[in-house]
């Protein structure tokens, strides 16, 4: 006799049928994304643990002697402080980097022979302090021109070759009229040109929005998308002279390397690591830096845990200003003030790595609502201009998706959930790129919680005012101490580093030739 199920049983049932046949009618109607299946990858980016430890006071105790003296120490192992150690060439010094990994926001990784960045991707200017930096290292950059953006407008992708009279190209030409007003009016840089400049100081205390009254809406959402993607603030929140600044990229060639930025950085560190490999120290977390009458004195936590003191004629502080306020314990009111009234936007990247190419749009893709990511770009784009294309045929897709600043992006991050993110950025991009789950084979989510400093208004003033409020003992060398996070901003800043320093040190020669050296003065 057949046993008689119980209504719990017979319920189970019915819901075990009804789960089997949804699942079969969506495996028959619903797209591709229904199916996907890929590897989510460990986190990369930041690491908020030691970085919330030192924000709430909860510091380890300090060794009260150093075990070492140096020349310079250099906070941070990112672009800025691997091409500060590069430029300083012969001197003593210490670089301290929190993560096994050198680079900053310029690393990344590979995937089947296409290498792929974490953070920063290209750069734009092919004649100054980066540019030779990149020569000398010997890397060759592909250049992009014309046609190195899409931009997604009703539902197409809009390009110049193709849409050259479409309103955004319309739009854009009107852009460029204030853009190049706006060149005309720079001497040099604009640091250098701001405090001699009343018009640069005006475009520096309005907002970017109000230049833009009259143009197509949906032209004004994608620029937002563009600024955000740089500045963490759209139109409406940066300063024109900021908007302006990175507009004229807009205009100007790219140029990416194999795997982005991080090709730089790589150059670099594998070239300290020949010439001063004792003077590179990972895994280091920095705790306070007390400023001395001759120097100061840097306490952190090395690779091995063990909590360690160094002294130093100069420091180089290549870490973002919100961070700087923290670490430098003793700077006067002043200056820690200015530090501390620079905000800071975060951003997700989702590395997308799929086994073949199914996207052929421009190298730099850029969205707007209802997209929460602002642009896409395709890491396989050096490869396919050198000739170097992998035989296999994969490709990645770089997916940026920042956010203004405030707590919410930094709060979704902290949280953590991989998933969630990877899930949501995947189904986005599946609706722009309908063949991308039948090749997406992994996820690479990485996140950064103060990455890009938001030129808000009056932005370039305060930075004019930081830079003179630098002592003879430390500089302030992060890319945002010269305008954004950007590679030529990083090596900028990298480069006033060394030439400061240098000088310094042709002085304190001169004044020890003439019999008046002072102990403490840097030689």
């Amino acid at each position: 006799m057949q046993k008689r199920s119980s209504r719990r049983e017979f319920l189970t049932r019915i819901s075990q049928l009804a789960l089997g046949v949804t699942a079969g009618y969506h495996l028959l109607t619903e797209p591709t994304s229904a199916r996907s299946r890929y590897k989510l990858a460990d986190w990369t980016g930041d690491d908020f643990k030691m970085g919330h430890r030192l924000r709430d006071l909860k510091l380890p105790k300090a060794p009260q002697f150093a075990d070492k003296t140096v020349d310079v120490v250099i906070l941070g192992g990112g672009l800025a402080g691997l091409s500060t150690a590069h430029f300083l060439k012969d001197r003593d010094f210490l670089l301290l980097e929190q993560y096994e990994e050198f680079g900053g926001q310029s690393r990344g990784s590979s995937h089947k022979g296409i290498g792929y960045s974490y953070g920063a991707a290209y750069y734009n200017d092919q004649e100054g302090n980066l540019a030779a930096l990149v020569s000398d290292l010997g890397l060759t950059p592909t250049k992009l021109d014309g046609d190195k953006n899409a931009w997604y407008y009703q539902e197409s992708f809009i390009k110049s070759n193709k849409n050259k009279d479409h309103i955004i190209f319309k739009e854009l030409a009107r852009l460029k009229e204030s853009v190049d007003k706006f060149n005309r009016d720079l001497k040099c840089t604009v640091l250098d040109s701001y405090k001699e400049s009343t018009e640069l100081q005006r475009l520096d205390s309005v907002k970017m929005k109000t230049l833009l009254t009259g143009y197509d809406p949906e032209f004004v959402r994608l620029l937002d998308s563009y600024m955000k993607s740089s500045f963490c603030g759209s139109t409406a929140r940066i300063s024109a002279l900021a908007g302006l600044y990175l507009a004229d990229d807009l205009f100007s060639p790219s140029y990416v390397l194999p795997g982005g930025n991080q090709a730089i950085t790589k150059a670099l560190a594998d070239k300290l690591e020949i010439r001063a490999k004792d003077s590179l120290s990972r895994g280091c977390f920095i705790w306070s830096v007390e400023l001395k009458e001759n120097g100061a004195s840097v306490v952190y936590q090395d690779s091995k845990r063990r909590m360690r003191r160094v002294d130093a004629n100069h420091v180089v502080v290549a870490l973002p200003h919100m961070i700087s306020a923290r670490v430098m314990s003793n700077l006067d009111d002043r200056t820690k003030s200015a530090l501390f009234r620079f905000r800071y936007g975060s951003y997700l990247v989702a590395n997308l790595l799929l086994n073949r190419r199914v996207f052929e749009e421009a190298y730099d893709s850029w969205f707007t609502q209802p997209f929460d990511f602002s642009d896409i770009t395709l890491a396989d784009t050096p490869y396919l201009a050198s000739g170097n294309y992998t035989k296999d045929g994969a490709s990645v897709l770089t997916v940026y998706q920042p956010y203004q600043p405030g707590s919410i992006g930094r709060t979704l991050l902290y949280k953590g959930d991989r998933k969630a993110m990877a899930k949501s950025v995947v189904e986005q991009v599946s609706k722009v790129v309908p063949n991308l789950n039948g090749a997406l084979e992994e996820v690479v989510l990485s996140r950064w919680g103060h990455a890009l400093p938001v030129p808000t208004l009056e932005f370039y003033k305060r930075l004019a005012l930081l830079r003179s409020l630098e002592g003879d003992n430390f500089t302030f060398a992060h890319s945002s101490s010269q305008c954004m996070s950007c590679a030529e901003a990083a090596v900028d800043a990298a480069t006033r580093a060394a030439e400061k320093l240098n000088q310094k040190r042709k002085e304190a020669t001169k004044i020890y030739f003439h019999g008046k050296y002072a102990p403490g003065s840097a030689l």
